[in-house]
């Protein structure tokens, strides 16, 4: 066994590392579900009919993230989306109506790729019956988001309202489906 093949070298040799295809430098696909505590912890105040960020969560170092989980022919491998808003009022919290988006964007903001576009009435079917949720596919064909870069969950509102997004309230509940490429 020579020196060359006890080595990781993370597909460099044979031309699947770095100079492999385009947002795709290999590793295992590791699926997982973010929820709200990975993208935010502050509430929004939100504009009628204009987007706002609800949150971001920040590739780490040594990953590649997609959107989605699966094969959309194989529905047992499929993500979940889960979006359950309320606003911030003290006595009973009303459920958010509007469109959400699912974004992967750059570090710097220069480029949005959308994986999914939804009404939140559509979201919020359930925590665990998977016939009454969204199914998000992995999302192969948007190049995998890198360190630094960004997925974002953006919100356009039926109304002018301020929504509760901390953690704690359990009220407001995200949970999204991606695919982690260590």
């Amino acid at each position: 066994m020579g020196l060359l093949s006890r080595m990781n070298l993370g597909g460099l040799i044979g031309g699947g590392g770095f100079g492999g295809a385009s947002g795709s430098r290999g590793g295992k696909p590791f699926p997982r579900t973010l929820n709200l505590k990975n993208f935010t912890s502050a509430n929004r105040e939100c504009k009628a009919g204009e987007w706002t960020k609800l949150g971001e969560y920040i590739v780490p170092f040594q990953n590649e993230i997609s959107w989605g989980q699966g094969q959309e022919n194989i529905p047992d491998t499929l993500g979940f989306v889960y979006v359950d808003l309320h606003d911030d009022t003290a006595t009973t919290a009303v459920q958010v109506e509007g469109l959400i988006r699912f974004v992967q964007k750059t570090g710097n903001d220069t480029d949005d790729k959308i994986a999914l576009e939804e009404r939140t009435e559509m979201l919020r079917g359930s925590k665990t019956d998977k016939k009454n949720k969204v199914a998000l596919p992995l999302q192969s064909q948007l190049p995998r988001v890198g360190a630094q870069s960004k997925l974002v969950i953006e919100i356009m509102t039926d109304e002018d309202i301020t929504i509760d997004l901390t953690p704690d309230s359990g009220e407001t509940t995200i949970l999204a489906p991606v695919t982690v490429y260590q």
